[in-house]
């Protein structure tokens, strides 16, 4: 006789928000958008909301399929988005919301989704903003039911405020790169500085440095 086989148990179907700040060019959304377009949809529906901003990656999530849901904030305490959000969670019956930056770290903590998850991706957000935020966001951080962070260091950012904290690194979807043709050896040293072309990314900084560090004059960016 044959013995009969094991039921087959499904995991149940959970419908995931995503929910940024800001949709525009930027190393957190665009790894927002690195991660709804791998995710595997067909299991689990997926939604992404954003607070502001003109949403210039907007096109390319729903080019991949992804409905995205603009909230229309106004500012940091607009309580008319924080009512968009929660009708969102309530209509679209969300298992778990995945906030993406300080703003949307406060207005997911009172969303009402049963599971709240957060990812940290800054280290220097709050040197130009007033102490209360930086409070507000222990706050928030410590009701999340799981912290990511995308390097050690901001990990050790956050570990005074939760140990409920796990470092999962950005990744890249090295498909959508471009390979360029390597430039041509010269004398002395060349730094190529991958990141967004921004004043607090330092690359002044090491423009400034170029002649202590004796940089090649024909450095990339």
């Amino acid at each position: 006789m044959r013995r009969p086989r094991a039921p087959t148990i499904l995991a149940p179907r959970v419908n995931v928000l995503h929910l940024i700040t800001e949709l525009d060019i930027g190393g957190a959304e665009q790894q927002l958008v690195t991660l709804a377009r791998a995710f595997d949809r067909a299991r689990h529906p997926l939604t992404v909301a954003y607070l502001h901003g003109t949403a210039a990656l907007r096109p390319t999530l729903e080019q991949a399929g992804i409905p995205v849901i603009p909230l229309h904030s106004r500012h940091k305490a607009d309580l008319r988005a924080l009512f968009r959000l929660r009708r969102l969670v309530r209509e679209r019956r969300i298992d778990l919301l995945h906030t993406h930056l300080i703003q949307a770290d406060l207005l997911g903590t009172l969303a009402g989704a049963p599971l709240h998850v957060s990812t940290k991706h800054s280290l220097d957000y709050f040197a130009c903003h007033p102490g209360w935020l930086k409070k507000l966001d222990a706050h928030a951080t410590r009701r999340c039911a799981k912290i990511i962070a995308v390097s050690n260091a901001v990990r050790d950012r956050y570990l005074s405020v939760t140990t409920n904290i796990e470092v999962i690194p950005n990744g890249l979807d090295l498909a959508g790169i471009a390979a360029t043709p390597a430039a041509p050896r010269t004398a002395g040293k060349t730094i190529i500085a991958v990141g967004k072309l921004s004043e607090r990314k330092g690359q002044a900084d090491l423009l400034a440095d170029r002649k202590s560090t004796r940089l090649n004059s024909s450095h990339r960016t």
